[in-house]
Protein backbone atom coordinates (compact mmCIF):
# COMPACT_ATOMS: atom_id res chain seq x y z
CA UNK A 1 0.00 0.00 0.00
CA UNK A 2 3.40 2.51 0.82
CA UNK A 3 4.26 1.39 -2.81
CA UNK A 4 7.74 1.43 -2.20
CA UNK A 5 8.48 -0.08 -5.03
CA UNK A 6 12.71 0.54 -5.83
CA UNK A 7 13.08 3.22 -8.21
CA UNK A 8 14.44 3.31 -11.78
CA UNK A 9 17.64 5.39 -12.43
CA UNK A 10 16.73 6.54 -15.75
CA UNK A 11 14.19 8.09 -14.18
CA UNK A 12 15.95 10.28 -12.05
CA UNK A 13 16.44 13.26 -14.38
CA UNK A 14 12.95 13.40 -14.80
CA UNK A 15 12.57 13.14 -11.37
CA UNK A 16 14.90 16.10 -10.52
CA UNK A 17 13.30 18.40 -12.88
CA UNK A 18 9.60 18.01 -12.13
CA UNK A 19 10.63 18.47 -8.24
CA UNK A 20 12.72 21.56 -8.98
CA UNK A 21 10.03 23.29 -11.13
CA UNK A 22 7.30 21.73 -8.72
CA UNK A 23 8.52 24.10 -5.34
CA UNK A 24 9.14 26.97 -7.67
CA UNK A 25 5.92 26.55 -9.33
CA UNK A 26 4.44 26.22 -5.83
CA UNK A 27 6.73 29.10 -4.38
CA UNK A 28 5.41 31.81 -7.03
CA UNK A 29 1.78 30.62 -6.72
CA UNK A 30 2.16 31.28 -2.71
CA UNK A 31 3.90 34.41 -3.85
CA UNK A 32 1.26 35.49 -5.69
CA UNK A 33 -1.19 35.06 -3.52
CA UNK A 34 0.30 36.99 -0.59
CA UNK A 35 0.53 39.70 -2.55
CA UNK A 36 -3.04 39.42 -3.63
CA UNK A 37 -4.58 39.10 0.51
CA UNK A 38 -1.78 40.96 2.15
CA UNK A 39 0.96 39.53 4.48
CA UNK A 40 0.21 35.96 6.13
CA UNK A 41 1.75 34.06 8.77
CA UNK A 42 4.68 34.33 10.23
CA UNK A 43 8.03 32.78 7.78
CA UNK A 44 8.86 29.09 8.98
CA UNK A 45 11.70 29.72 10.53
CA UNK A 46 9.88 32.34 13.30
CA UNK A 47 7.06 29.13 13.74
CA UNK A 48 10.27 26.83 14.33
CA UNK A 49 11.25 29.07 17.20
CA UNK A 50 8.11 29.23 18.87
CA UNK A 51 8.48 25.54 19.30
CA UNK A 52 11.92 25.82 20.74
CA UNK A 53 13.50 24.29 17.18
CA UNK A 54 16.61 26.01 16.92
CA UNK A 55 19.96 25.67 14.91
CA UNK A 56 20.26 24.83 11.54
CA UNK A 57 20.22 21.02 11.37
CA UNK A 58 17.09 20.58 13.99
CA UNK A 59 15.21 23.00 11.49
CA UNK A 60 16.38 20.93 8.29
CA UNK A 61 15.19 17.61 10.14
CA UNK A 62 11.68 19.35 11.87
CA UNK A 63 10.75 22.03 8.54
CA UNK A 64 12.05 19.46 5.87
CA UNK A 65 12.42 16.01 6.52
CA UNK A 66 9.44 15.10 8.23
CA UNK A 67 7.09 16.52 6.73
CA UNK A 68 7.77 15.33 3.50
CA UNK A 69 8.45 11.69 4.87
CA UNK A 70 5.21 11.27 7.15
CA UNK A 71 3.00 13.65 4.66
CA UNK A 72 3.76 11.49 1.57
CA UNK A 73 3.54 8.15 3.26
CA UNK A 74 -0.06 9.05 4.41
CA UNK A 75 -1.20 11.04 1.55
CA UNK A 76 0.63 9.52 -1.42
CA UNK A 77 1.66 6.39 0.20
CA UNK A 78 -1.71 5.48 1.78
CA UNK A 79 -4.68 7.74 0.85
CA UNK A 80 -3.94 7.76 -2.69
CA UNK A 81 -3.50 4.36 -2.93
CA UNK A 82 -6.81 3.71 -1.12
CA UNK A 83 -8.73 6.30 -3.15
CA UNK A 84 -7.67 5.58 -6.52
CA UNK A 85 -10.38 2.93 -7.04
CA UNK A 86 -12.54 5.73 -7.30
CA UNK A 87 -10.13 6.60 -10.85
CA UNK A 88 -6.58 8.12 -10.69
CA UNK A 89 -8.04 12.01 -11.24
CA UNK A 90 -10.12 11.55 -8.15
CA UNK A 91 -7.47 10.28 -6.05
CA UNK A 92 -4.90 12.98 -7.19
CA UNK A 93 -7.11 15.96 -6.52
CA UNK A 94 -8.47 14.40 -2.95
CA UNK A 95 -4.96 13.25 -1.77
CA UNK A 96 -3.69 17.30 -2.99
CA UNK A 97 -6.63 18.79 -1.70
CA UNK A 98 -6.44 17.34 1.72
CA UNK A 99 -2.38 17.76 1.87
CA UNK A 100 -3.56 21.54 1.29
CA UNK A 101 -6.08 21.98 4.04
CA UNK A 102 -3.85 20.42 6.47
CA UNK A 103 -1.84 23.44 6.23
CA UNK A 104 -4.76 25.65 7.27
CA UNK A 105 -3.39 28.98 5.82
CA UNK A 106 -5.04 30.47 2.34
CA UNK A 107 -1.42 32.07 1.62
CA UNK A 108 -0.18 28.19 1.53
CA UNK A 109 -3.29 26.94 -0.02
CA UNK A 110 -2.37 26.89 -4.03
CA UNK A 111 1.37 25.90 -3.88
CA UNK A 112 0.64 22.89 -2.09
CA UNK A 113 -2.63 21.99 -4.25
CA UNK A 114 -0.43 22.09 -7.27
CA UNK A 115 2.14 20.76 -6.21
CA UNK A 116 0.68 18.04 -4.51
CA UNK A 117 -0.70 17.02 -7.85
CA UNK A 118 2.42 16.89 -9.07
CA UNK A 119 3.62 14.69 -6.13
CA UNK A 120 0.42 12.18 -7.17
CA UNK A 121 1.66 12.12 -10.89
CA UNK A 122 4.67 10.97 -9.76
CA UNK A 123 3.55 8.17 -7.35
CA UNK A 124 1.28 6.74 -10.06
CA UNK A 125 3.39 6.99 -13.42
CA UNK A 126 6.75 5.81 -11.46
CA UNK A 127 4.49 3.30 -9.12
CA UNK A 128 6.92 4.59 -5.49
CA UNK A 129 6.52 7.10 -3.18
CA UNK A 130 10.22 7.73 -3.22
CA UNK A 131 10.27 10.20 -6.24
CA UNK A 132 7.38 12.26 -4.52
CA UNK A 133 8.73 12.57 -1.30
CA UNK A 134 12.21 13.64 -2.63
CA UNK A 135 9.98 16.47 -4.40
CA UNK A 136 8.54 17.46 -0.92
CA UNK A 137 11.76 17.62 0.35
CA UNK A 138 13.10 19.85 -2.46
CA UNK A 139 9.69 21.85 -2.01
CA UNK A 140 10.90 22.20 1.93
CA UNK A 141 13.63 23.21 1.22
CA UNK A 142 13.07 25.85 -0.83
CA UNK A 143 10.72 27.39 1.69
CA UNK A 144 13.59 27.34 4.18
CA UNK A 145 16.25 28.86 2.22
CA UNK A 146 13.59 31.59 1.22
CA UNK A 147 12.33 32.36 5.36
CA UNK A 148 15.74 32.27 5.82
CA UNK A 149 16.75 35.07 2.99
CA UNK A 150 14.29 37.30 4.13
CA UNK A 151 15.21 37.18 7.52
CA UNK A 152 18.82 37.96 6.20
CA UNK A 153 18.21 40.32 3.32
CA UNK A 154 14.84 41.83 3.20
CA UNK A 155 16.35 45.26 3.33
CA UNK A 156 19.16 45.03 0.62
CA UNK A 157 15.52 45.05 -2.11
CA UNK A 158 16.47 42.33 -4.58
CA UNK A 159 13.00 40.58 -4.80
CA UNK A 160 12.34 42.06 -7.85
CA UNK A 161 15.25 40.06 -9.29
CA UNK A 162 14.66 37.06 -7.28
CA UNK A 163 11.55 37.25 -8.67
CA UNK A 164 12.34 37.92 -12.21
CA UNK A 165 15.31 34.79 -11.67
CA UNK A 166 12.74 32.20 -10.24
CA UNK A 167 10.34 32.85 -13.55
CA UNK A 168 13.08 32.31 -15.72
CA UNK A 169 14.16 29.47 -13.46
CA UNK A 170 10.58 28.26 -13.07
CA UNK A 171 10.40 27.91 -17.16
CA UNK A 172 13.38 26.74 -18.03
CA UNK A 173 12.57 23.57 -15.14
CA UNK A 174 9.40 23.51 -17.06
CA UNK A 175 10.79 23.03 -20.76
CA UNK A 176 13.67 20.43 -19.55
CA UNK A 177 10.31 18.47 -17.26
CA UNK A 178 8.43 18.60 -20.34
CA UNK A 179 11.22 17.06 -22.77
CA UNK A 180 12.07 14.59 -20.14
CA UNK A 181 8.60 13.36 -19.50
CA UNK A 182 8.20 12.94 -22.90
CA UNK A 183 11.36 11.10 -23.52
CA UNK A 184 10.30 8.32 -20.94
CA UNK A 185 7.09 7.92 -22.06
CA UNK A 186 8.17 7.20 -25.16
CA UNK A 187 10.73 4.73 -24.12
CA UNK A 188 7.68 2.80 -21.70
CA UNK A 189 9.37 3.96 -18.40
CA UNK A 190 6.06 5.39 -17.10
CA UNK A 191 2.50 5.19 -17.18
CA UNK A 192 0.31 7.08 -19.00
CA UNK A 193 -2.67 8.40 -16.72
CA UNK A 194 -6.19 6.27 -16.99
CA UNK A 195 -8.96 9.11 -18.17
CA UNK A 196 -12.00 8.44 -17.49
CA UNK A 197 -15.37 10.44 -18.63
CA UNK A 198 -16.26 13.58 -17.12
CA UNK A 199 -19.12 12.26 -14.97
CA UNK A 200 -17.24 9.56 -13.77
CA UNK A 201 -14.67 11.72 -12.61
CA UNK A 202 -17.20 13.73 -10.72
CA UNK A 203 -18.97 10.69 -9.94
CA UNK A 204 -15.43 9.41 -8.66
CA UNK A 205 -14.90 12.61 -6.31
CA UNK A 206 -18.12 13.24 -4.31
CA UNK A 207 -19.12 9.68 -3.85
CA UNK A 208 -15.15 8.73 -2.31
CA UNK A 209 -15.27 8.71 1.13
CA UNK A 210 -11.83 10.92 1.01
CA UNK A 211 -14.30 13.88 0.07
Amino acid sequence: VFRFKSHRRQTVGMVLWMSLMAALLGALLNGGVSVLLGSGREPVTAIASEYGVKGFWPSVLIIVVLPAVLEELFFRGVMFSALERSGTWPALLLTSAALTMIHGDLHNFTGPLVSGLIYGYLVYVLDSVWPAMFAHLVNNGLVLFLAQATKNYSALGIWSFVLLIAVFCFCMFLAFSMRALDHQIEKGRIKRLQYRSAGETLNGIFISPGM
